[in-house]
């Protein structure tokens, strides 16, 4: 019988993307992790936009963030990134879905509830959906799906 030794924390202050941290080990928490997920809608559609590469930047503005962000309290050299919002379904007014996770390595062994960590964490969270997120150029992100509907009513 095997037994999970994670924890994982949901964290309902964030409005506008779903987000929660975590550790696979909640006793030992070398590693801790954050993902933020939700629905991705175009701005300003066009057909010829390069929605790969413009993934692909976004994906780089998310690490350019961390690394400038983040403290002595994780190993910079070791931090992941892997985004997940696929190209080849993005339409105009229609949701596409995204997923972040970004995997940190401590290097003290903070555990997550710790009052240090989680307060570094939220720092954290807040600056990469600051920078990153809502000032995103080509989507506007919702924690839930919008319909082309919903979409036209907020226009």
């Amino acid at each position: 019988m095997r037994y999970n030794r994670g924890t994982e924390v949901t964290l309902d202050k964030f409005k506008s993307l779903n987000v929660v941290i975590g550790s696979i080990d909640k006793y030992n928490p070398k590693t801790l992790y954050i993902r933020i997920s939700g629905w991705g809608n175009p701005i300003n559609y066009y057909e010829n936009n390069d929605y790969k590469a413009i993934i692909r930047n976004f994906d780089k503005k998310i690490r350019s963030c961390l690394f400038r962000e983040l403290n002595s309290d994780f190993n910079k050299t070791m931090t992941m990134v892997d985004l997940d919002m696929r190209d080849s379904g993005i339409v105009d007014n229609k949701s596409s879905f995204m997923s972040c996770e970004i995997t940190l390595f401590q290097t003290n062994n903070y555990l997550l509830d710790s009052e240090d960590i989680s307060k570094e964490l939220n720092r954290i969270i807040k600056l990469v959906l600051k920078d990153v997120f809502e000032n995103n150029n080509y989507f506007k992100f919702f924690k839930k799906k919008k319909s082309a509907k919903e979409l036209l009513i907020k226009a």
